[in-house]
């Protein structure tokens, strides 16, 4: 029989490999031994158990769409097909997906409660609470002895040396550590704390599974202070990341998060006290400028000036009731005249200047002060000018003069036929006499004129 040559028989055995379909589509399940990657992103690695092992590749496409990084040790399930590489001459297994061993059962009870609970609304945007920009104390449950704790604290610290956090320590692995947890957020949430962060490093899906117990999620979503979760690596998820109000990728990315540096922290407080100075300069500046125009029209009102010119019209209208008014009238004109003239003058300037000067000093009491004095003056004006009303009706009678200028009092002074001047308060009349009729006697035409 003639040989074949190497490249005959490799092909020969690729031919028979590909065409086997149950190698085309097999479950392998074993444990990674080494683990190299390329810079092309392909990871090459050999997968074992107790009798025999195989090489597998996993190229770049499959390995971004793992949850998890392949590490020698691990025991994984691989879906994959079979294949020679010829140049080489080996079996290898070439991967189209793998897990975790265990993980798929504990990821259909994921998917389970997932859907329980986000039927129950706890992972609804609505719920979600705000995140305070600078807190003061931070509550923190996780593990007293994990990194995850030094972590946290040592970038806070970093950032801002005043900020306080209380601890509150919990196992967070295995099967107690969702009740230890669940007590822990209860206890911090009904002390002074302006948030709560749930956090612990990064491990396997096994390791994180206490972070997605349907009891732990309901609590993370019923708290009244705002929560933080910071729970693994960046490419793992539990449900209590789907109910908290944040999620941060790492404990330490969490610190950042939620903690400002001391500087910025600063400058955004000085910030908000300029701004605070500025609306209260500008009020103030408003409120003084009011009050300002309040003293213009009080010191208007209440100046001397004014004072004079008010008695000086009632020194007119005096006048003008003396030249009409007769009787008993004319003690009450004198009484109001008598009366304009006692104004103490000094005394209202001395009260109206203190009560302006307490208003400039006290801005706390402008308002109050102005409108008091405000009022006082309306109130006593509106009592002058009662009484210069008086309980009586005054009357305006018409002063009536003849051709000579002479006053007449009596028609038994007029012929027909004389011209007379009638003055009123606002002007004058100038008539001519027609007929004079005396009252109670009916009779009209001329008379003898008194002498």
């Amino acid at each position: 029989m003639k040989p074949i040559s190497v490249s005959e028989l490799v092909a020969y055995l690729a031919k028979v490999v590909d065409s086997d379909f149950l190698l085309q589509s097999v479950d392998v399940a074993g444990e990674i031994s080494q683990v190299t990657t390329s810079s092309q992103g392909h990871s090459y690695m050999t997968v074992k158990d107790a009798g025999a092992q195989i090489s597998c590749v996993l190229f770049q496409r499959q390995r971004r769409e793992l949850s998890f990084t392949p590490k020698a040790g691990m025991s994984v399930q691989i879906h994959g097909s079979v294949q020679i590489y010829r140049a080489q001459g080996r079996l290898q297994l070439i991967i189209d997906s793998m897990e975790l061993e265990g993980v798929g059962a504990l990821h259909e009870l994921f998917l389970k409660r997932r859907d329980l609970l986000q039927q129950e609304g706890l992972f609804a945007v609505e719920r979600k609470k705000e995140i305070p920009k600078n807190p003061a104390t931070i509550g923190l449950v996780t593990s007293p002895t994990g990194a995850a704790l030094v972590d946290f604290v040592e970038v806070s610290r970093r950032r801002n040396p005043a900020i306080e956090i209380i601890v509150a320590p919990s196992t967070v692995q295995g099967d107690s550590a969702p009740q230890q947890m669940v007590e822990a957020l209860k206890l911090l949430d009904e002390m002074e704390v302006d948030l709560i962060v749930l956090t612990r490093g990064g491990g396997s899906i096994e390791d994180l599974f206490a972070f997605n117990d349907v009891d732990l999620v309901r609590t993370v979503a019923s708290m009244k202070h705002p929560i933080v979760t910071a729970v693994g690596h960046e490419v793992d998820t539990t449900l209590v990341d789907y109910a908290s109000d944040l999620r941060a990728a790492t404990p330490s990315h969490g610190a950042e998060l939620l903690v400002p540096l001391r500087s910025q922290w600063l400058q955004e407080e000085g910030e908000k006290l300029r701004a605070m100075e500025g609306i209260l300069t500008s009020g103030l500046q408003g409120e003084l400028e009011r009050m300002a125009r309040v003293k213009d029209r009080l010191e208007h009102m209440v100046s001397p000036q004014a004072i004079v010119e008010k008695r000086e019209a009632l020194s007119r209208l005096g006048d003008l009731l003396k030249e009409s008014v007769e009787g008993n009238l004319r003690g009450e004109i004198l009484a109001l005249r008598q009366e304009s003239k006692q104004l103490n003058l000094k005394v209202l300037k001395r009260e109206w200047s203190s009560s302006l000067e307490k208003l400039l000093d006290q801005v706390n009491l402008m308002e109050g002060q102005a409108q008091g004095a405000l009022r006082a003056i309306m109130e006593d004006w509106e009592r002058r000018k009662s009484t210069m009303a008086t309980t009586k009706t005054i009357r305006y009678r018409p002063l009536t003069t003849d051709q000579r200028g002479q006053r007449v009092h009596s028609v038994r002074n007029l012929r027909v036929g004389d011209r007379l001047h009638i003055r009123y308060v606002d002007g004058t009349v100038a008539t001519t006499v027609d007929e004079i009729v005396h009252r109670g006697k009916g009779v009209q035409g001329e008379l003898p004129r008194e002498e």
